[in-house]
């Protein structure tokens, strides 16, 4: 593709088109001067072009070059003001950056242009993280009653739901894209973790349909020992929570919960070192304070 391109700019070196499509070869290839040269180029021979302007932008933000990425969102703003992109990209560069409120503000611009599925997940992640919750779930339970098919958002709601503890409402959620989408294996593994949560007696069944379709997934082979354990079936849980941490030996909740089985059936010294290796390594997980404490309980 390169060496085609390379052909076409021979032949119309003043076409910014050309030399977008030579970025995109490059970038292909994983020659980053190279597209920045490029677009540096196209912009040249035009200056306001959505699609140049665009991909300055993401190649900017990926960069870490966050000033020069704003620049360029602003250009797009400037050029284009009745279109969303330059507002939802300059809120992508925001979120990444914290700055909560700020991209709340440009979300709102964008989705006021023109309502979409992307959007109203982006204006969730910047509100829900801005602290402002109720907003959040408000606005994004106000879209999906008009775009009941949104699986993704819906999703994200749901995920949110659980991480607040309002396991009924993920449930209900989940329970909805399932009805649409029978067979959605993820799903059906977060709903049997969310009726776990519930003490709900469906977890256990779900949760072993689920593992039967796929048993050499670490995160499906986890939820299934976990539930197991969490189910008075700590022998049976600890078999399938040792295969999980087989299959994801660096997956810190898998480790914790290896421990807890381990130590609900009086292997107290290896749950200490499973614990232990859950901690150092490195990675933030959910259970991190949970598995703290586990450790103090497990001290010689």
């Amino acid at each position: 593709a390169v060496t085609s391109y390379q052909k076409l700019l021979q032949l119309a070196p003043n076409s910014a088109k050309a030399h977008l499509s030579m970025a995109m070869a490059q970038a292909a290839s994983g020659n980053l001067a190279a597209v920045r040269n490029e677009l540096t180029a196209a912009l040249k021979l035009d200056p306001s072009n959505p699609e140049v302007l665009t991909e300055m932008t993401m190649l900017e933000a990926n960069s870490g070059n966050l000033a020069a990425a704003r620049k360029h969102a602003g250009l797009l703003q400037f050029h284009y003001p009745k279109s969303p992109a330059g507002f939802a990209l300059e809120g992508d560069i925001l979120l990444s950056q914290e700055s909560y409120g700020e991209a709340v503000k440009l979300y709102e611009k964008a989705f006021a242009l023109a309502p979409s599925g992307s959007t109203a997940l982006s204006l969730f992640r910047a509100q829900y993280r801005a602290g402002d919750k109720a907003t959040a779930y408000e606005k994004m339970g106000l879209w999906l009653k008009g775009h009941p098919n949104d699986h993704r958002g819906r999703a994200y709601l749901a995920s949110a739901y659980k991480a607040d503890g309002r396991y009924k409402e993920a449930a209900r959620q989940l329970e909805y894209i399932l009805s649409k989408t029978p067979d959605n294996i993820v799903v059906q593994n977060d709903l049997a973790l969310v009726y776990n949560s519930l003490r709900d007696p469906r977890a256990l069944p779900l949760a072993e349909k689920v593992y039967a379709r796929q048993p050499k997934a670490a995160q499906i082979t986890d939820t299934y020992g976990w539930i197991l354990l969490n189910s008075a079936q700590a022998e049976k849980g600890l078999v399938i929570l040792r295969k999980a941490a087989d299959l994801a030996p660096k997956d810190p909740s898998i480790r914790y919960h290896l421990a807890q089985a381990l130590a609900k059936t009086g292997n107290r010294v290896e749950a200490r070192i499973e614990v232990q290796a859950a901690l150092k390594a490195g990675a933030a997980f959910p259970e991190s304070e949970q598995a703290k404490q586990l450790l103090q309980e497990l001290k010689p």
